[in-house]
């Protein structure tokens, strides 16, 4: 039976426990997250939760490893130390952490300064008067032509794998990074991708060769899948595994498995983000005990870390003046209504379309005409809660990236679509957005209609611009942001072609560098997102700018239309059904063929 222990009056944990066969003689319990995304004023509580649970399992003579499964950064107004302080990955060695994986994310800030903040975690945890042990960093997949950031990972010794000896039990690590993962780094520019499976199939044969008694495998791919998490990139990537791994701790879509997902005789795990839970998996002999244990319900705080933090938050602020001459803390709006992250009954996001209406406010003076601003949900990180707005606030919603001046937040870019164009935008959030949430599209300035009984890549019937009914063969403006628009070569993939975006000028040439579409403030500035949204904030009227999010006709509204079928969808179904139909009889004629090349060589 599987026991779930209890430290301190009020802790809570939630839990499940499953039967595996894993055929070990010595226990292993595995501490883990993902997907920090900065969130450090959680640490304090994650510590002594960490702590307390080692002890028990060290207690119980079990070995004990800690680990991550990527993004540790972006996310927070501490991440704005990324580079010059190194705090995430100095946070994760004062948890005891044992070994950590890239994620996307970890890329926001790009190569150089992804190699400086290596280097300077290296020198500070060696000059502070209790040295810091950092963790080891994992990447067995990833091959990178920036030779300083090759250099700092050297420095670091950072590897494909480790092994971590605990209470006698040798206990190999890996670390990886899925293909959708890797397709969603803004800027992969002189980043190789190497075949998951391939790489992690190698490392973890490498590792029993080396003696591990266990092989955990840190994957920043996921286990969201439409289909059911046994469809999901971690799950498809145990089933090439059997036999070589014996558990999975992934990240990347930020789902919680409150039961462990098995894969034949691998076990996945996922913690969600934000450090909200710490998993907990033990393997021992035939059996899994396996926990998710709130933070929240932490019964104390680690007094050293929060000693840092305030360190920290003083660091923000003066970074925050250095570079917009705010401070971090300050008022920008107070509001009364809140605007919730995530999408309402009707599949409108006010807070998205408040975000749009200031990417379009503020790119309009560039423009003659009425400009579109789009905003995919991905890109927002946090809720507006009734009361004051500040700065931070601002920031933690559109919290990714960093300008072409080495400034905090993606700029905004002006592009020019087509008509046909928007009407493939306007088709991404009805047809895909199921499969792939974060790229669910808020708006500004644009409205569609759609039938939700249509056929998939069928649903959108007319599109606006303003009020105007789109011109299929017009040039029209798109705001969005630097991220936003690196990404719209993934709608083609996803949508295996149908769907193709692709960036021009406004006398239609294709752009191949966003960067000279960056828009810039009076002095010569990049006009970056979130500063953007804060300033709308605070020189709008706020009963106004509140009305617009939740009723304009200028915000994107999804209208839904659940009738029944339309004229204009049988001709679709009838395409659908003929070109079924010719598939079918091509592949029962070439199996009628091949029958009858046997029949003749017998």
């Amino acid at each position: 039976m599987a026991l779930c222990f209890m430290i301190g009056e009020g802790f809570a944990a939630d839990r499940t426990a499953a039967e595996v066969s894993l055929n070990r003689k010595k226990p292993l319990t595995v501490l883990f997250t993902s997907d920090l995304h900065s969130k450090l004023d959680n640490v304090p509580y994650l510590k002594f939760l960490i702590d307390a649970k080692r002890r028990v399992a060290e207690e119980r003579g079990d070995a004990v490893v800690v680990v991550d499964a990527g993004d540790m950064a972006m996310g927070t107004v501490y991440s704005t130390l990324f580079s010059s302080s190194a705090t995430e990955l100095l946070s994760l060695g004062m948890l005891g952490y044992d070994a950590v994986c890239f994620g996307n994310h970890d890329f926001d800030y790009g190569t150089d300064s992804l190699a400086k903040m290596f280097f300077t975690a290296d020198s500070i945890s060696a000059i502070t008067d209790n040295p810091i042990k950092l963790p080891a960093f994992l990447n067995s997949n990833l091959r990178f032509e920036n030779n300083i950031l090759n250099r700092a990972l050297q420095k670091i010794k950072s590897g494909p794998d480790t092994i971590i000896v605990s209470n006698g039990v040798r206990v190999g690590i890996i670390g990886s990074v899925g293909e959708d993962c890797f397709s969603t780094i803004a800027d992969s520019k002189g980043i190789e991708y190497i075949n998951q499976k391939e790489v992690v199939a190698e490392s973890a044969d490498d590792l029993r060769n080396r003696g591990a008694d266990y092989v955990i495998l840190l994957s920043h791919s996921g286990t969201y899948s439409k289909k059911g998490a046994l469809k999901s990139s971690d799950a498809l990537l145990a089933q090439s595994l059997q036999g070589r791994v014996d558990a999975i701790i992934s990240g990347h879509d930020h789902i919680q498995l409150f039961k462990p997902l098995r894969v034949g005789n691998v076990v996945i795990g996922n913690a969600g983000c934000y450090g909200r839970y710490l998993g907990e998996m033990r393997l021992n002999g035939d059996s899994l005990e396996y926990s998710l244990y709130n933070v929240d319900f932490s019964p104390g705080r680690d007094s050293n870390l929060l000693k840092w933090l305030e360190i920290q938050k003083n660091r923000v602020n003066d970074h925050f003046v250095d570079m917009f001459g705010v401070s971090a803390s300050d008022t920008v709006a107070v509001i009364d209504t809140p605007f919730e992250y995530g999408r309402d009954d009707f599949g409108n996001y006010p807070l998205g379309n408040l975000v749009a209406e200031s990417y379009r406010s503020t790119a309009l003076p560039f423009v003659s005409d009425d400009i579109v601003a789009v905003v995919p949900d991905g890109t927002l990180r946090n809720s507006l809660s009734v009361g004051a707005v500040t700065y931070a606030d601002c920031y933690e919603t559109l919290s990714l990236g960093m300008d072409s001046d080495g400034r905090v937040g993606y700029p905004l870019v002006l592009i020019y679509l087509y008509g046909s164009e928007l009407y493939d935008v306007a088709e991404l959030t009805p047809s895909i957005g199921d499969y792939m949430p974060d790229a669910k599209l808020s708006f500004a300035g644009f409205n569609y209609i759609y039938n939700s009984k249509r056929l998939p890549l069928f649903k959108v019937k007319e599109v606006f611009v303003g009020k105007q009914k789109v011109i299929k063969d017009k040039l029209y403006p798109v705001v969005g942001s630097y991220y936003t628009a690196s990404l719209l070569r993934l709608m083609e993939e996803s949508s295996l072609g149908l769907l193709k975006v692709v960036p021009k000028d406004a006398c239609g040439n294709v752009v191949t560098d966003l960067k000279s579409c960056i828009l810039k403030d009076s002095v010569g500035n990049d006009m970056v997102e979130w500063k953007v949204f804060a300033d709308y904030l605070k020189m709008a009227d706020f009963n106004s700018c509140k009305h617009n999010a939740l009723s304009s006709s200028r915000i994107g509204k999804v209208v839904y239309a659940k009738t029944a079928l339309d004229r204009d969808n049988y001709f679709v179904w009838l395409l659908y059904t003929t070109v079924l139909s010719v598939v079918v009889l091509f592949v029962l004629f070439v199996i009628k063929v091949a029958r009858r090349m046997l029949r003749n060589r017998r």
